[in-house]
């Protein structure tokens, strides 16, 4: 089961909330407020993956066997794709696109993120590149974990309205409900 982390950020006269969610894979996911600017990229990973997970990440792209490249695709809005693909097989000259980021003709992730370990750094790598973190003082990044969401009803559950309803009638007829 993956961590999960919020973040609240701040930036740029803007802020959010996002969810982390740390695995075999990274997602972050627009929980509310503004999408995160993709030059905040960086910041909240280093605020959210452990020492462990750079590592871990480190070593499977060192592990991984086959040739890559990154492929961008500017949209006619301004908007670009990093598109990580990897050949599989040259001789069939079979490419596969591992992995997706796609950043808005306003430098934002409005449409989350998600990227495997294996091709976290070499993508984020490129986002770096192209949209380089502010200055440490020019944003702000609360990280917390959530509660745990235990004390839910679940989908479907009686509601208990009538029931309610019931008891009121019977404790006014007792005469508890008059009001002086």
């Amino acid at each position: 089961m993956p961590r999960v982390l919020h973040v609240r950020w701040c930036c740029f006269g803007e802020g959010g909330k996002i969810g982390v969610a740390v695995g075999d894979t990274v997602r972050i996911q627009q929980l509310s407020g503004a999408a995160l600017p993709a030059s905040l990229l960086y910041p909240v990973l280093q605020a959210t993956l452990r020492k462990e997970d750079w590592e871990e990440a480190e070593r499977r792209w060192r592990e991984q066997q086959h040739p890559w490249r990154i492929r961008t695709r500017e949209g006619s809005s301004g908007a670009v794709d990093y598109i990580m693909e990897i050949l599989v097989d040259k001789e069939w000259r079979h490419i596969v696109r591992a992995a997706t980021v796609h950043v808005s003709m306003r430098g934002k992730l409005n449409e989350g993120f998600g990227v495997s370990l294996e091709y976290l750094l070499p993508l984020l790598a490129e986002v770096v590149r192209d949209f380089p973190p502010p200055p440490a003082e020019k944003y702000e990044l609360f990280v917390y974990a959530p509660p745990l969401p235990d004390e839910f009803n679940p989908p479907g559950a009686p509601h208990g309205l009538w029931e309610a309803v019931e008891a009121a009638k019977v404790f006014n007829t007792l005469g508890g409900g008059e009001q002086s």
